[in-house]
């Protein structure tokens, strides 16, 4: 489980579980900006530490302080293990604000053209695909989500390349 947050885009599950517009969807993506700032500030805390951790190995080797430099080099394992966690919470996050822009975007162009249909179809689409479900769980590359994601805009007549502009 994801400290501070329940699950990789569960909020969205939420979301998407009422009517929703590009409003609610742009509130989201701030959040999720939000918490990947957040994880990237704490990754360079890590890595600050894991460099210090690193220095202080090898002061301990050339002291040969053999008991001090096994304490250290467990810590340093476990700070690799906290970045990997880090690192892939902030991949998640990415790939949840990729999605937000895409959805966002093919949102304000189906509703610039009054086609209402389109987005209940496109809100139906991303509520039955259970994508936020294999992010979370981890089922998913990042390259069979962006092909998904696209493949659910596709379905509704919006071109993926479009949404990137």
């Amino acid at each position: 489980m994801v400290k501070g947050r329940a699950q990789p885009m569960g909020l969205l599950k939420e979301l998407f579980s009422k009517p929703v517009t590009a409003k609610d969807l742009k509130v989201k993506l701030h959040e999720v900006e939000r918490e990947r700032r957040k994880k990237m500030i704490e990754m360079r805390k890590l890595s600050s530490r894991q460099n210090s951790m690193v220095e202080r190995i090898k002061q301990a080797r050339k002291e040969r302080n053999a008991i001090e430099v096994d304490y250290l080099w467990d810590e340093l394992n476990q700070l690799k293990v906290d970045l990997a966690f880090h690192r892939r919470e902030a991949k998640i996050l990415n790939l949840e604000g990729t999605a937000l822009k895409k959805y966002i975007r093919g949102i304000e162009r189906l509703e610039k053209t009054k086609n209402k249909d389109g987005v209940e179809k496109l809100l139906k689409r991303i509520r039955e695909s259970g994508l936020d479900a294999k992010l979370a769980e981890q089922h998913i590359t990042e390259q069979e989500y962006m092909d998904e994601l696209a493949a659910i805009l596709s379905e509704v007549g919006l071109d993926t390349a479009e949404l990137d502009e």
